[in-house]
């Protein structure tokens, strides 16, 4: 709930409250999820690479996609 909330609210610090609360319960997929928003969200690429790394280990290629998205689209232009 914590992770929509700041989601629908532009709440980058929200974001990152809630990605810590998913890796304290042991949750790394949606932990990953509410880094790559935080990243989204602000720019920042450590979110986005821990994000990335993670999705990576879980091959979840959908959201591999997503996260390397930013970073393609920085090394054509």
């Amino acid at each position: 709930m914590q992770r929509l909330r700041a989601r629908t609210s532009g709440n980058a610090e929200g974001l990152l409250a809630a990605a810590r609360g998913f890796g304290e319960i042991e949750a790394p997929f949606w932990a990953a999820v509410a880094r790559l928003e935080h990243a989204e969200l602000t720019g920042d690429d450590t979110s986005r690479a821990e994000a990335l790394a993670t999705f990576e280990q879980l091959r979840a290629r959908p959201w591999i996609d997503r996260a390397a998205a930013r970073v393609h689209a920085e090394s054509v232009a």
